[in-house]
C-alpha cells in the first residue's frame, strides 16, 4: 500500500531468459483505481534488451495528472499508475514470450532522497515533514493523513501520556479513488498536544502540537507542498517586513516650444514600463530543532502560498541557503527566510 513519490525516478526492471526486447503499457488516471482506467495506455515504451535485462523510467510519467488546487483549500490529487510488461525473444514483430499482469501504483507529486535508495517508495501514514507543529492559539491545524497507511486517528488532550487510551479516536475508512487516498484533518482545540495515526500493525507517525501566544505581532502561515506531495502549514511568528522592487525604462524628452523656450513643469526624463515586486522577510521565532527538516523542504518546495491581508497568495522562497542550527551550537534555534509575492504589484494578466 505504499506511495510513489514521481519527482523522483522510479524504475520497471525486466529481465527473462532469452529476451531480446520489452515493451510497457503504461496507464495514467485519476478517479477510482482499475475502473476508470483508459482503454488504451497513455504511454507505451519500448526498448531493447542487453544479455536479457532492461530498465524503464516511469516515475515522471504521472505528473502533469496531478494537480493542486489554486484555492485556499487543501488537497492532494493523486494519480494511479498501472503498467503492463510484454516481453519478446525478438525485435517486437514475433510472439510475445511473456506477458505479465497488470501492476497497480498509487503516486504523488513528492520526492525520496539519494540516501533513501533507488524505487524508495513511501510508507508516511501522517505526511508531514516535523514531528512538531506550532500554531498560534486557537487557529486550524491539519494534518495529511495517507489512508493507504494509516487506519485509526488518535488524538491526545492536557497531557494526556498514556497511547492506550487516547481523547479521542476514529477508525480511518479506505477508499478506491485516487483524491481520497489522502485525508485532511484538522482541529480548533487548543487542549490538543498530541496526535497518532496508526497502522494496521499498530505501529503509529506521531506529531506534537505546540500553541503560541503572539502579543506584539501578527503571525504569518506559508502553506507548502512537502517532500510527500502533502500541503503543509508553517507559522512564522515574529517580525516580518514589507519590501518593494519597482523597475522600469526611462527616455529623454526634449520638447522645445514654437518660440524656442520650454515648460518647467514638463518632465525631460521620463518613465515607462513601471512594474513593483513585493517581498516579505519573515522570522520563525524559537522552534525545536527537529523543525530543521520543515525548513529544508519548504525552500525545496515549487508550490507555497502565503495567508496575508486575509487572502491565501502565491510566493516562491527567495531564500536560497539554510543553516542548520541546533540546541547544543545554537542554543535558541530560529530562522529567518526572503520570500517573494509570485505576481507583479501592477496587474498585467492578459
Amino acid at each position: 500500500m505504499s506511495t510513489i513519490l514521481s519527482k523522483s525516478p522510479y524504475h520497471i526492471n525486466v529481465s527473462e531468459t532469452d529476451l531480446i526486447y520489452a515493451e510497457v503499457d503504461i496507464y495514467v488516471y485519476t478517479g477510482e483505481q482499475t475502473v476508470d482506467r483508459f482503454a488504451s495506455p497513455n504511454y507505451t515504451l519500448k526498448s531493447t534488451a542487453i544479455n536479457g535485462s532492461l530498465t524503464f523510467d516511469i516515475g515522471s510519467l504521472v505528473n502533469d495528472a496531478i494537480q493542486y488546487p489554486a484555492d485556499n483549500s487543501y488537497r492532494t490529487d493523486g494519480a494511479w499508475l498501472d503498467y503492463e510488461i510484454r516481453k519478446y525473444t525478438d525485435d517486437g514483430t514475433g510472439p510475445v514470450l511473456a506477458t505479465d499482469a497488470i501492476v497497480s501504483k498509487y503516486c504523488v507529486d513528492g520526492y525520496s532522497y539519494f540516501s533513501e535508495g533507488a524505487n524508495f517508495e513511501s510508507e508516511k501514514a501522517l505526511c508531514l515533514s516535523s514531528p512538531y507543529l506550532y500554531a498560534p492559539s486557537g487557529e486550524q491545524v491539519r494534518f495529511p493523513i495517507n489512508k493507504r497507511e494509516g487506519v485509526i486517528y488518535k488524538e491526545f488532550r492536557n497531557g494526556n501520556t498514556d497511547n492506550a487510551n487516547p481523547d479521542v479516536e476514529v477508525n480511518l475508512t479506505s477508499t478506491d479513488f485516487s483524491g481520497q487516498q489522502v485525508q485532511y484533518t484538522n482541529t480548533f482545540n487548543n487542549t490538543v498536544d498530541r496526535v497518532q495515526i496508526c497502522r494496521a500493525d499498530n505501529s503509529y507517525d506521531e506529531v506534537r502540537i505546540v500553541r503560541l501566544d503572539e502579543c506584539k505581532y501578527e503571525p504569518i502561515k506559508l502553506k507548502f507542498v512537502n517532500r510527500f506531495g502533502c500541503m503543509e502549514d508553517l507559522w512564522f511568528f515574529k517580525l516580518s517586513k514589507l519590501k518593494t522592487k519597482v523597475t522600469n525604462k526611462e527616455y529623454q524628452n526634449n520638447q522645445i516650444l514654437s518660440d524656442g523656450t520650454y515648460n518647467i513643469h514638463e518632465h525631460q526624463f521620463r518613465r515607462f514600463n513601471s512594474q513593483a515586486k513585493e517581498s516579505l522577510t519573515i522570522n520563525s521565532g524559537f522552534i525545536n530543532e527537529s523543525m530543521n527538516e520543515a525548513f529544508t523542504q519548504l525552500l525545496m518546495s515549487s508550490k507555497v502560498w502565503i495567508e496575508y491581508d486575509n487572502q491565501t497568495l502565491p510566493v516562491n522562497i527567495s531564500s536560497k541557503q539554510l543553516e542548520h542550527k541546533t540546541s547544543l551550537n545554537d542554543k535558541l534555534i530560529q530562522y529567518t527566510l526572503n520570500v517573494d509575492f509570485a505576481f507583479n504589484k501592477i496587474n498585467t494578466i492578459r
